[in-house]
């Protein structure tokens, strides 16, 4: 059986990854940009720049799938339709008597994925950064039952 610990740990992996990822690339560019040979297939340590600037938008996009799988998970344990995640957040929100700065804080959460999947690269303005979105995302999910 899910349990609500289980999706807060899975939560907490993805930002360790993310700080995992982070520090790795910042040891690994000044090495790329003093040798850069050792680069195979094309690439460069400007691809690799590129690859930190955008690492919290990748690993805020991870992070919130996990968050939503969490909450199918417990939905599918007593509601056989599967509806978006506005609904989802909004439904499970009401059905665990959140109160609702916390439900309005995971569509913010939300909202900032959103843009960061919609809008063009350099025209988005995620108002979250990837630690507030998993601190506001584990406070919801700490309302949801123990095991469901």
């Amino acid at each position: 059986m899910p349990s609500r610990f289980d999706w807060h740990s899975q939560i907490n992996s993805v930002e360790n990854e993310f700080r995992a990822n982070r520090i790795a690339l910042e040891f690994l560019l000044p090495r790329l940009n003093s040798e850069p040979k050792e680069l195979r297939e094309g690439l460069s340590p400007r691809i690799f720049q590129h690859v930190i600037n955008n690492l919290e938008r990748t690993f805020f996009i991870r992070i919130f799938a996990e968050f939503e799988g969490c909450l199918r998970s417990y939905y599918s344990s007593y509601k056989k339709t599967e509806p978006m995640v506005s609904q989802l957040i909004d439904s499970i929100g009401s059905k665990s008597k959140m109160p609702h700065s916390r439900i309005a804080a995971v569509h913010l959460i939300r909202e900032s994925r959103n843009q960061i999947i919609h809008i063009p690269l350099g025209f988005a303005s995620a108002v979250v950064n990837l630690e507030s979105a998993r601190s506001g995302l584990q406070r919801y999910v700490a309302f949801l039952p123990e095991i469901w």
